[in-house]
């Protein structure tokens, strides 16, 4: 899907504004992923802004589920999928990495 992915991948570096939408999801999806207890009251209402009832259960039942995968492959040391399967993403993981890696004190 090269139009996702070039729509997709810029956001999630940085290079272009995510829409209102998309910026409370990834807060979302970053807050149950690292934080689950700093999802308070201030942070509901601005995920109410966006998203109706039905639409914040859906997505927290999709951000958990990813989650859970994960969790189990990780658990069962399940590889990744083969060459060059979601080869953007592993691109841009692997930068960040880097990134993250060259941030860090010696």
């Amino acid at each position: 899907m090269p139009g996702l992915y070039e729509d997709l991948l810029p956001k999630l570096a940085g290079e272009r504004q995510l829409a209102p939408r998309e910026r409370a999801a990834l807060d979302l999806a970053e807050r149950l992923t690292t934080a689950p207890a700093t999802i308070d009251d201030a942070a509901v209402a601005r995920l109410r802004a966006v998203f109706d009832d039905a639409e914040l259960v859906e997505l927290g039942f999709a951000v958990a589920g990813y989650l859970a995968w994960g969790r189990l492959y990780r658990a069962f040391d399940v590889p990744p999928s083969g060459e060059g399967y979601h080869a953007a993403l592993a691109a841009l993981a692997g930068a960040q990495r880097e990134s993250r890696t060259e941030a860090r004190p010696a």
